[in-house]
């Protein structure tokens, strides 16, 4: 299949997947106005956090977007993700998933990489909200997880208003992720940073509804294997076309593709919202 972008071709400085991955969250600041928090309440008595790019004109096509693991609507790629939207002149939207907006949520009950239902919700309620909306969505990593998986359920059913997608470095596999993440300099400088915000999330809610799960063994986790085994199964009750383009380049990192002189702009972000915009306004 022909790539549906030209190729990415980073800055002659900055190769290697780990500077690629570092450099955005280090260094990277995309200016945008100040975000409006929109709490909506959930049909199971919880609630998400939207944070909305301050209204354009009624009628402008609306990106909504997905963040990583432990991101949120201040990562360096939803906000990349947000000025390129705003440079176009459309709305922009982020859904956070739960307990990643600053507050933890009300129910036993966080996120995780097959956890559609919110989206869903989410999704219907804007449409209802505005019939003639059309939405561009990007999913960066288990955001692109779950945006994919929410499309390949809900097929047909999806609202009509949902006109295109797009996913910035998506763990396909999520097993073999874990392995290379969880040995290695990996593990010391990816795993061992989100299992620390993860945890402590994990010990907010035991304060909050007592004992969930065998927290004193949930801590001394050390490796995703470990956490998904005594926190994210247990805590969600697992028991153990032409139309779609994927777009493989040689260089990079984990939602990096940085470029320019000052390697400041993503060519991902660039990409994945000219994607849309065939999509949107073609």
């Amino acid at each position: 299949m022909k790539p549906a972008a030209p190729d990415y071709h980073p800055p002659w400085w900055f190769r290697g997947p780990h500077l690629q991955t570092l450099w955005g969250p280090l260094s990277r600041r995309p200016k945008l106005p100040e975000l409006r928090r929109e709490r909506m309440s959930t049909p199971d008595g919880d609630f998400v956090d939207l944070d909305w790019l301050p209204a354009r004109e009624r009628g402008a096509p609306l990106v909504v977007i997905l963040h990583g693991l432990e991101g949120s609507g201040k990562s360096h790629y939803v906000r990349g993700l947000m000025r390129e939207a705003e440079e176009r002149s459309w709305r922009a939207v982020v859904l956070h998933f739960r307990s990643c907006s600053g507050e933890v949520n009300l129910t036993p009950r966080m996120y995780h990489s097959g956890e559609t239902e919110d989206l869903d919700w989410i999704m219907r309620t804007l449409t209802v909200r505005e019939p003639t909306l059309k939405i561009g969505a990007v999913g960066i990593s288990l955001g692109g997880n779950v945006l994919l998986k929410w499309l390949g359920e809900k097929s047909e059913g999806a609202p009509p208003q949902v006109r295109a997608a797009a996913a910035i470095s998506t763990p396909f596999n999520l097993a073999a992720c874990a392995r290379v993440l969880d040995r290695g300099l990996n593990r010391s400088m990816y795993t061992a940073s989100f299992l620390r915000t993860l945890k402590a999330k994990l010990r907010k809610k035991q304060r909050l509804y007592g004992r969930l799960l065998d927290l004193p063994a949930a801590l001394r986790a050390r490796t995703f294997a470990e956490y998904d085994r005594l926190v994210t199964a247990p805590l969600h009750g697992f028991a153990k076309s032409r139309f779609i383009h994927a777009h493989f380049v040689r260089e990079g990192g984990h939602a990096g593709f940085l470029e320019g002189a000052s390697g400041r702009r993503s060519w991902a972000e660039g990409r994945a919202l000219a994607f849309l915009e065939r999509h949107l306004l073609g």
